[in-house]
């Protein structure tokens, strides 16, 4: 565990610096994707071993439209060439630790470490990401993420309420209207134990 930073970007950089020296790359995961698959984070790792900073990408499916302030749109991208980036990010461990603490000094927002890296002027490899590699971030999100075709989430809430001896409904109904994001093993465990 490393104590959190006034950022996200702060934060990673925190974990990062913890990290092995020894390591030569750096992989960061984000807790709202609890379905990342092995076989997904094997090719993303693969892939940044070869070239130093990647990350699993989808086709974007949506119509994307650039605004203006007054909400007005401004131009329709070219989905063809969108992707929707997840994670893991990973990255060669130097090149990670310096994206991150220059977008720190400069105190720039990021959303996501590829951009920390792009804004030194590398590279950032994409390979297929998965579909259901999800972010649970909205109630709707948790409903998809629990759906059959999502089934490792399933099997872990199935699992708490078993150990808890809870109805899985309820834990999945509080579980939800406690945490709008992505739902913890902790905060799954909290709430079956307050289910009791």
């Amino acid at each position: 565990m490393v104590r959190g930073g006034e950022s996200r970007c702060h934060s990673v950089l925190l974990a990062a610096l913890e990290a092995s020296p020894e390591a030569k790359l750096l992989a960061v995961q984000d807790g709202a994707r609890p379905l990342v698959t092995p076989e997904l984070i094997d090719d993303v790792a693969e892939q940044a071993a070869r070239c130093g900073a990647a990350a699993p990408a989808v086709a974007v499916k949506d119509t994307i439209k650039a605004v203006r302030d007054d909400g007005t749109v401004a131009e329709t991208l070219d989905r063809a060439a969108l992707r929707a980036v997840q994670t893991p990010q990973i990255f060669e461990s130097a090149l990670l630790k310096a994206a991150l603490q220059a977008a720190v000094e400069g105190g720039i927002p990021i959303t996501d470490d590829c951009s920390a890296v792009e804004r030194l002027g590398k590279r950032v490899y994409l390979v297929e990401g998965d579909e259901e590699n999800l972010k649970i971030t909205t109630p709707l999100d948790l409903v998809l993420g629990l759906s059959g075709c999502h089934s490792s989430l399933l099997k872990k809430f199935k699992a708490v309420a078993e150990e808890h001896q809870v109805n899985l409904y309820q834990l999945i109904v509080e579980v939800s209207a406690r945490d709008q994001k992505s739902p913890s093993d902790e905060l799954m465990a909290k709430t079956a134990a307050a289910l009791q």
